[in-house]
């Protein structure tokens, strides 16, 4: 049973693998409708993928009975790619009315190398049909003899298909004169105009076909369309005179073609001379006559012979203003082959023509180029300046002569004559016409034009040099002229066949607009000359490219293997040569992913080419590249192309975590710089590569270790880098950088600082004794120290003292400075002060300069808190349930869970592998309580003694779920003790207040004036931004009207920015900004008047600044300072008390006023991160009891809001203690 059911999966497995990956796909063609009485043909299409022999095998399918049985039915041959069908049966050899069905099977190419050629099959339906509706044409002339005459448009007659057929319609000759219209019973045969001069086909053959989608049967008609020309299809068959009015006694009449077998004829109807014509052609209606005198002639043209079409006489006139011409003179054209025309002066002269005036232009306009003319205007000298480029284009003046003429009764009787004009100017001539114009005058003119050009050599521009069909079948269709462009053209290109494939007939010249057939597969190569040719003397300039055609058929294209690379070695990519380098590949970069693609090819057609990172760094790495080898086609659906990746890894290997760094010494104006490993063994140079660089003149440094350079007097910085070479890759990378700077040592009473580091790479700090050079003791009226230290450098304002120790230790940042006393004593005498002398020595500040090692290795980590900002953006793994740090009616203000996790994968530390103490003790991943108990986490290696160490703060980060809250106008009054013992109360500007965010670096304002509807000021408009530390925000003396909305600001959290707050309106006019009272601590409790308004207590210092940047009066009382600013003294009576203030485990909130509010309020509280910590709803009438005994020690705001309509009623602070 166990065979059987693996010999059932083995057998499926098959099946599933043969229907979802065959090697190939059979093709038995399209189906087939064929007419009865035809013969039935099978054509299958060729494939590549086909097996050779492809084994193919024809058979016919039967349908249910009574079909044709399959003994009735030959398929000859059988095993061909094209078969035909034959009958055998009564009324054979042609198949029966009916549906037939054959299959078609062959060989696949054995493509998966298992030894087995798939065979698929593939069917064809043959659909046999009857004979359709009889068509019938019925002539218009009612002769039925197969002939109908007409002008334009003829109608006929035709019968209605029969059902299920369907009916169409044909001409010929195709010329795309005659359009077809079939509606019902009519078709519509009409002629319409050509614009060639010539008069186009007369007679066409019409056919009307019935058809049942297998068989068609028609009926013809022959049409003789007469058809004159009618291009405004009046009716009138028309004509012109050629540029009329004339300058010359040579007229030319044109005439709309008459139409087939007609005749078109001018006479001279009137004029003041003969018309004597030199040239007649009535087929085509056009004539040539010869003037003997100026003046206005009139024509009329006729057609004839023309019937069933119309004709109407057709007049037009022509003036005649001179019968000798207006001719310049030939232009000049010449070609410089060399490309270039050379400075110097060319004279031209064309004929003179008297009385008139003759225009110069230069083109391109900006040439370098001067024309000075004679007097008359018809001769000039060309004064080319400077060399002038010719091969992006010709050097061009066109020169046109114009000559007029005036009729002073404007085609009255008086005929026109030549003007004489005042001056050869064209801008003088310009005015005179405009003024004879404006006096009634009609002007006529003669014109002629000449130029005079240089041209340079032609350009081809090949588009493509080789163009590539390699998914061929061995014969293809090419357009060269889509390939290739000429420009600086003045004449004609040709293209030679140089060479073809065998077998191939194209004959020896073609022309670019050729629509080529090229048969077989080789290279088909092509010459393409360009000529411009000029004479006088006769000049040709040649350009001559070659265009390679290659036909080839598909080959299997390979990107090669997959490959693993170091950062650092040389990286080659491994294309097969598909065409035996006949034809060219091309590398490209691909699915870049999140870096661009930058990576560039020593040769992008080279199979093997080098590839150079460019713009990646070691930080980008692990890093997959994606390279596309692929060949051009010019067939779309030819997909040559293959997929490569290259892993390309730092290789950097810990080398024994070496803990590579620099030990610096001073000496005799020397530096001497050691790379030691953590050990503080000196790296040896002869095992490892040794690299230096520096920012002195004695860098680069190689293969040196110590290295000694001058001491330049200033800071020296430096890097040194020692890796291990492995083949082409450089592997086992250490890099250690500093800077040092040798300072002199300071000594005073007898000692020396030193600065020293220890095992774990601490920096210490020791004053020793000149003489002995050992450290000096603490010691209480003998040896005392007081250390001043500034642990965050040059600019650390933050002092503190370390007092009674030496050595001391200090950060590798820490800037210091040591006041020493050294007492002297007589021999004998108690060691008090009084009994000796004194030496006191205080050294400058100074900061650390020597290198120790760092714990450059250890793990790099964070702290977070459960539902902050990082654990939101992240996805920390925090226990479940945790308390939210950010959350809003949490448990307690300043309470939460935090968590250490690794900066590398945001994986939480393992406390089975490191040491984590939080503040509070608490030990392990997370701890849970009041932030300000565990905000400071301490993370140690498990060995003992360990060295290194990680210890961060933690401050709420909660920008992304929060936005400033409680936006509000607030009116601060300064309440300030004075030295007699009386109280003053200042008011200030008015101020936007909020609840400050967690985390917050600083917020933006976003003021839009004028967007109020309770008031507006002029003066202001359009929104500014603000940024501003913290709230609140003093409001400006000209700020009158605006809406403001708030957002925090932070520059090192996942979260830039917070939400807006919710808009604020301040309208100077109508608001009543609550009052809140800003005091110092020591004048706090002076006064009880300000215990029902929200207090700020600052420092002293605080309130002498705003007082002394105030204008406001000073008031001794708080009543009279508040009317001051228009709040009335009710607003003092508060709306309700809460206490106790502080409070330790209940507040109290009691209404101190009955309401009629029938909604209610809310009472909220906020702790100093602005998170809502409490939201209880209360009904407005008497006293409610809050439990606060989970909330932690601090500082927290309350507010009252009513329900109605959302309004703030009251608001304070309340401190809460343990």
């Amino acid at each position: 049973m166990k065979q059987f059911f693996i010999f059932f999966l083995l057998c499926l497995a098959g099946s599933l693998y043969g229907q979802v990956a065959s090697e190939c796909s059979a093709n038995a063609g399209p189906d087939q409708s064929i007419c009865h009485g035809n013969p039935v043909t099978l054509t299958a299409p060729a494939s590549l993928d086909y097996n050779n022999p492809p084994n193919i095998q024809w058979t016919y399918i039967p349908g249910p009975p009574p079909g044709i049985p399959a003994n009735q039915i030959t398929i000859t041959p059988s095993n061909g790619l094209v078969a035909n069908v034959t009958y055998t049966g009564p009324g054979g050899p042609n198949l029966p009315i009916g549906t037939y069905t054959f299959r078609f099977c062959v060989d696949c190419k054995d493509i998966n190398n298992n030894h087995i050629n798939d065979r698929p099959c593939d069917e064809v339906t043959v659909f046999v049909k009857d004979d359709p509706t009889e068509p019938v044409i019925t002539e218009p002339d009612g002769v039925q003899d197969g002939f109908v005459l007409e002008c334009s448009t003829a109608n006929l007659g035709i019968n209605l298909p029969g059902a299920g057929e369907f009916v169409s319609a044909s001409v010929f000759p195709v010329d795309g004169l005659v359009d077809l219209t079939l509606n019902g019973t009519s078709l519509v045969v009409k002629r319409k105009d050509t614009n060639s001069p010539e008069q186009g086909e007369c007679n066409y053959k019409i056919t009307y076909y019935i058809s049942n989608g297998g068989c068609t049967k028609s009926k013809s008609v022959q049409v003789r369309f007469i058809k004159p020309q009618d291009p405004n299809e009046d009716g009138i068959i028309e004509g012109t005179i050629y540029a009329c009015p004339s300058c010359t006694r040579t007229l030319y009449l044109y005439g709309d073609r008459p139409g087939c077998g007609g005749e078109g004829r001018w006479t001279l109807v009137s004029g003041p001379g003969d018309a004597n014509p030199f040239y007649e052609s009535p087929e085509y209606g056009d004539a040539g006559v010869e003037v003997t005198a100026p003046g206005l002639y009139t024509f009329q043209y006729e057609v004839t012979n023309i019937a069933p079409c119309q004709s109407t006489p057709f007049t037009i006139s022509c003036l005649v203003l001179d019968l000798e011409g207006f001719e310049m003179g030939e232009s000049h054209i010449t070609a410089i082959c060399t490309d270039v025309l050379p400075a110097g002066s060319f004279d031209f002269t064309f004929n003179d023509l008297p009385n008139a005036v003759f225009s110069w232009y230069l083109n391109p306009a900006s040439a370098d180029v001067t024309i000075v003319t004679n007097p008359a205007g018809n001769a000039a000298t060309i004064n080319v300046n400077s060399p002038f480029d010719l091969s992006s284009g010709p050097l061009i003046i066109d020169v046109y002569a114009t000559r007029y003429y005036i009729d002073k009764d404007c085609e009255g009787d008086e005929m026109p004559h030549v003007l004489e004009l005042p001056s050869s100017d064209p801008k003088e001539v310009e005015e005179f016409i405009k003024k004879l114009k404006e006096e009634g005058a009609c002007i006529y003119t003669c014109t002629d034009y000449a130029t005079i050009r240089w041209y340079g050599s032609p350009k081809i521009n090949l588009i493509k040099k080789d163009v590539n069909f390699l998914c061929s079948d061995g014969q293809e269709s090419i357009i060269l002229n889509q390939f290739y462009t000429v420009s600086n053209l003045y004449g004609y290109s040709d293209i030679t066949v140089l060479s073809q494939p065998a077998g191939s007939n194209l004959p020896g010249t073609v022309t670019g607009s050729d629509l080529l057939t090229l048969n077989g597969f080789g290279d088909y190569v092509f010459r393409i000359n360009a000529y411009t040719t000029t004479y006088n003397p006769t000049i040709t300039c040649t350009d001559t490219k070659i265009l390679t055609v290659r036909v080839r058929g598909p080959q299997p294209v390979s990107a090669g293997t997959d490959q693993i690379k170091c950062f650092n070695e040389t990286i080659r990519l491994n294309g097969n040569d598909a065409y035996g380098g006949s034809i060219s590949g091309t590398w490209k970069q691909v699915n870049c992913g999140v870096l661009p693609c930058s990576v560039t090819f020593a040769d992008a057609h080279d199979p093997n080419t080098q590839i150079f990172l460019n713009g990646i760094t070691i930080n980008d790495l692990p890093l997959d590249l994606f390279f596309e080898w692929s060949y051009d086609s010019q067939d779309p659906s030819c997909d040559l192309k293959d997929v490569t990746k290259v892993t390309v890894t730092d290789c950097r290997v810990p080398c024994e975590n070496l803990g590579l760094h620099v030990n610096a010494i001073c000496t005799e104006g020397k530096m001497i710089l050691t790379a030691v490993d953590n050990a503080g063994n000196e790296i040896d140079e002869s095992v490892y590569t040794v690299a230096w660089t520096g920012s002195t003149p004695d860098f680069p440094i190689l293969h040196q270790n110590p290295v000694t350079i001058t001491d330049p007097g200033a800071v020296v910085s430096y890097s040194v880098k020692i890796s291990l070479i492995t083949g082409e890759a450089e592997t086992c990378i250490n890099i250690a950088s500093g800077t040092y700077q040798c300072v002199p040592e300071e000594s005073g009473c007898g000692i020396t600082i030193k600065e020293r580091c220890d095992e774990c790479g601490n920096v210490i700090l020791v004053a020793v004794d000149n003489v002995t050079g050992l450290p000096v003791p603490q010691s209480t009226y003998n040896d005392e120290f007081y250390w001043t230290i500034y642990d965050d450098g040059p600019t650390d304002m933050n002092k503190r003292y370390v007092n009674g120790q030496n050595p001391i230790t200090v950060g590798h940042t820490a800037c210091y400075s040591l006041r020493y006393v050294h007492y002297t004593y007589p021999p004998g005498v108690p060691h008090v002060p009084g009994y000796g002398t004194l030496c006191r020595w205080e050294s400058t500040r100074r900061c650390v300069s020597v290198n120790c090692f760092l714990c450059e290795d250890f793990p790099d980590f964070f702290v977070a808190g459960c539902g902050d900002d990082l654990d939101q953006t992240l996805g920390l793994t925090f226990p479940s349930p945790c308390q939210g740090v950010c959350s809003i009616g949490g448990f307690g203000s300043g309470s939460g869970m935090l968590g250490v996790f690794r900066a590398s994968d945001n994986s939480p530390v393992s406390t089975a592998d490191f040491n984590i103490v939080w503040e509070n003790g608490t030990t392990g991943t997370y701890a849970q309580g009041s932030i300000q108990d565990i905000d400071h986490v301490k993370i140690t290696e498990k060995a003992e003694n360990g060295c290194c160490f990680w210890q961060d703060k933690y401050v709420p980060r909660c920008l992304c779920h929060n936005e400033p809250g409680y936006v509000h106008c607030e009116q601060p009054i300064v309440k300030h003790c004075n030295s007699d013992g009386t109280v003053t109360y200042s008011p200030q500007s008015p101020q936007i207040a909020w609840y400050n965010i967690s985390g917050a670096s600083g917020y933006m304002l976003e003021i839009t004036f004028n967007n109020t509807e309770c008031c507006s000021d002029p003066s202001q408009s359009g929104t500014v931004m603000i940024p501003w530390p913290s709230s609140p925000w003093p409001i400006p003396s000209n700020y009158h009207c605006f809406t403001v909305r708030v957002k925090a600001l932070t520059s090192d959290g996942p979260c830039p920015e917070s939400e807006w707050s919710q808009p604020y309106t301040y309208c100077q006019e109508t608001n009543d900004c609550y009052p809140v009272i800003i005091v110092c601590g020591c004048c706090h409790e002076r006064s009880g008047e300000e215990a029902a308004l929200p207090t700020t207590i600052v420092d002293e210092e605080t309130i002498l600044a705003m007082l002394k940047s105030s204008t406001a009066p000073g008031y001794s009382t708080l009543q009279d300072a508040l009317k001051s600013v228009g709040v009335q003294t009710g607003a003092m009576e508060p709306f309700v008390s809460v206490f106790p203030n502080p409070a330790q485990t209940s507040l109290t909130v009691r209404f101190k006023k009955n309401t009629k509010e029938t909604t209610g309020f809310t009472f909220e509280m906020f702790d100093t991160f602005g998170r809502r910590t409490l939201s209880r709803p209360m009904s407005g009438n008497g006293e409610q009891t809050l439990d606060i005994s989970g909330f932690a020690a601090g500082v927290y705001t309350w507010r009252l809001v009513g329900n109605a309509d959302g309004k703030v009623m009251e608001n304070g602070k309340v401190v809460v203690i343990p």
